[in-house]
């Protein structure tokens, strides 16, 4: 199972990562989990979450992650499964010339999976990428303030079908490597899956937007403060003198 399967498997609440590179090394064989977080207020900051095939599970629904200034790296449905999760100025980086970076299975999400501030870069020039597909029930997306860098560009339709039909999948001002506002006229809003077909809002305005604050998807009933928990507090200056080590508190 993808447990045994992912190289950091996390089950515990209350778990923060940062400045670490979490690495599944499989290479066109199948799932290569590199992280699975399977529970309820975790931060992953400054982090580089490496694979192939759905490098980063996130939690089920209700539990909340929030991802800030790493890089997740993978082919085929490298970010996927449920929860609160909030992407914030993280680059999306896409190893093949065709890719899908989400595939979400959400069944009762309030925000589901939030890009603000996100960066797709390629290690192939000419790659295109899908922004994801509804992997299972009724998922939802949204990408606001993506850039796309050099050498990668979105499918036209943005999004694919799978076996979910979702509530939303959704982007708001894309823009190309030049600054340039990508044209999202053609994205998909109709989507069939095992259930039939269904359609999607594809593009969001920035009254909507104004709703997607961090505070607002993560906060939950408990007032998570997930600021609080990831901040870093800077590290102590160390005095050697013969033997003795010491530091300022």
């Amino acid at each position: 199972g993808v447990d045994k399967a992912a190289t950091v498997n996390v089950t515990a609440n209350d778990v923060s990562f940062d400045n670490l590179t979490i690495r599944n090394t499989r290479v066109n064989e199948g799932q290569a989990l590199a992280l699975y977080t399977k529970a309820d207020r975790i931060v992953i900051t400054s982090c580089n979450l490496e694979g192939w095939q759905d490098t980063y599970r996130t939690g089920n629904d209700g539990h909340r992650h929030l991802v800030r200034n790493s890089k997740l790296s993978g082919t085929t449905d490298f970010i996927y499964n449920r929860g609160e999760v909030f992407f914030d100025s993280d680059t999306l980086h896409v190893l093949r010339n065709t890719n899908v970076i989400v595939a979400p299975d959400h069944i009762n999400a309030k925000y589901g999976y939030v890009f603000s501030d996100c960066v797709i870069t390629a290690a192939q020039s000419g790659s295109t990428t899908a922004l994801g597909r509804p992997w299972g029930n009724r998922p939802k997306v949204a990408y606001l303030n993506t850039r796309l860098t050099n050498g990668v560009s979105i499918t036209a339709d943005g999004w694919n079908n799978m076996g979910g039909l979702p509530i939303q999948m959704a982007e708001y001002n894309t823009v190309d490597a030049n600054g340039n506002v990508v044209d999202l006229s053609q994205r998909r809003t109709s989507f069939t899956g095992e259930n039939g077909t269904g359609t999607s809002k594809a593009v969001l305005t920035p009254v909507e937007t104004n709703s997607y604050q961090l505070s607002y998807v993560l906060s939950g009933s408990d007032n998570w403060d997930a600021d609080w928990q990831g901040f870093i507090l800077p590290a102590p200056q160390i005095y050697v003198s013969g033997s003795n080590v010491s530091w300022s508190d």
